[in-house]
């Protein structure tokens, strides 16, 4: 193992750590070296579009699963209830937010389930004085764009079974290097997902969505490859970091709960288990895209992800997945940036900006 590779396993409590070219070509690989294939993998319906297709591209299908309030993760309940449909479970810690991870692996071990815990969001989050990535037989990492280790490039496997660790090189071995060709695709269908999100998924016109299924399952290639030791020193460099970046971001995140305390009727702040790392800060609102429209056309740092993605990979309307919460979360979170990017000044600005913009409401309904 590199020395990368050596330093995940401490951190994360591990025997092997293989690194990959991203997170998604991590769930493939997983996949692949799990033995799975035309099989039901359960996912949380709040998730970034990679997973499916990490899924998809590994010859399996994703099934979408509600999730719970409280942590923005996997609901154990519907695990149990689709037990007899699914054969695998990716756990995501969503937006840094420590999910019930351990209650999901004991459900996983009592259905003989494989358990791939994800944690391409929330680097660095601590569970009960046990680091997360050290839960199921394998976890993953991310250190793309916006990630809590953002080098632009790469992701990593992690697993105390050996035959797994073989298995990860030589599926890895089977793909290509990252070129600028792929990279220009990569991001044309990033833009095209969002485009779709902005005219079709906001407006409830959830049959145009599935367009990007189509589209992303004939670029499979584009988005698997492997693993520049080019990027290496730079996520070294972070990891090395890593304890300062969470400090920021918790005291961030502390500052704009304080700066929101006036305006709790009509903003709820998102507050994660004890241990979690804040990707970004997340408040639930009412009217939410008039909102997200009116603070992206003032150039503020804000996102509305996670959609239920399914709507993304199908015709809901085809099938029989019901994911109420996923359903709410995705029409009312609102996502704000809490990394080095910003000062204390831009987080009263925006906090000034989104208590104005309740307040004028309130005072037009008044009228």
């Amino acid at each position: 193992m590199t020395e990368l590779e050596k330093k995940l396993c401490q951190i994360h409590a591990r025997k092997y750590a293989y690194m990959t070219g991203s997170g998604t070509s991590a769930i493939y690989i997983a996949l692949k070296a799990l033995g799975l294939k035309n099989k039901y993998i359960g996912i949380p319906n709040n998730v970034c579009f990679n997973v499916p297709l990490g899924i998809i591209y590994s010859g399996n299908f994703p099934y979408f699963l509600d999730i719970e309030r409280e942590t923005l993760g996997l609901s154990v309940a519907e695990i149990e209830k689709y037990s007899e449909l699914i054969s695998a479970v990716i756990a995501v810690h969503s937006y840094g937010s420590i999910c019930n991870i351990e209650s999901i692996a004991e459900c996983c071990q009592k259905h003989g389930f494989p358990l791939i815990e994800d944690c391409a969001v929330a680097q660095g989050a601590k569970f009960n004085d046990k680091a997360i990535g050290s839960v199921g037989d394998i976890s993953l990492l991310s250190f793309g764009a916006g990630k809590i280790i953002d080098a632009g490039h790469g992701g990593a496997l992690l697993t105390n079974d050996q035959r797994l660790y073989k298995e990860f090189m030589s599926i890895d071995k089977e793909l290509g290097q990252l070129s600028n060709s792929k990279q220009d695709t990569i991001e044309q269908l990033s833009s095209f997902h969002t485009g779709l999100y902005n005219n079709y998924y906001v407006n409830r016109q959830y049959d145009q969505c599935s367009q990007f299924l189509t589209k992303s399952t004939q670029y499979k290639d584009s988005y698997l490859y492997r693993f520049s030791s080019f990027y290496e020193e730079a996520i070294l460099i972070q990891l090395n970091r890593l304890a300062d970046n969470i400090s920021m971001r918790k005291l961030n995140a502390h500052k704009l709960v304080k700066l929101f305390e006036g305006a709790r009727k009509q903003i709820d702040v998102f507050v994660p288990l004890e241990g979690s790392v804040i990707w970004r800060f997340n408040i639930f609102v009412n009217n939410r895209n008039d909102l997200l429209k009116y603070l992206l056309k003032k150039k503020y740092k804000v996102s509305s992800w996670q959609p239920s993605v399914d709507i993304f990979c199908d015709l809901r309307s085809d099938n029989e997945i019901t994911t109420p919460i996923s359903d709410w979360v995705g029409d009312h979170i609102l996502n704000i940036w809490v990394n080095h990017e910003i000062d204390d000044l831009y987080l009263q600005d925006i906090t000034r900006e989104i208590i104005k913009f309740y307040q004028e409401q309130h005072d037009e309904q008044a009228i």
